[in-house]
């Protein structure tokens, strides 16, 4: 399943059979499982970017909570 997720085209490709014995229209099946392999790519890539976010907002974080040393030398 992961390697689906990680490849849309793939998902496209195994999605348009059943959508073609489904819908009984090869043009239709081709653009619903291209939208829903869009769709999938898209919401994979939001998580990714999200949880990069929150790894380095983590590793930034304690340099950011230690006191700045405000005394001149």
């Amino acid at each position: 399943m992961k390697v689906l997720l990680q490849k849309p085209i793939l998902l496209m490709a195994v999605l348009c059979l059943p959508l073609w014995f489904i819908y009984g229209n090869f043009i239709l099946a081709a653009a619903t499982s291209i939208l829903i392999g869009m769709l999938v790519g898209m919401i994979r890539t939001l998580h990714q970017v999200t949880q990069a976010k929150k790894a380095s907002a983590r590793s930034a974080n304690p340099a950011s909570s230690e006191t700045p040393n405000d005394k001149p030398h």
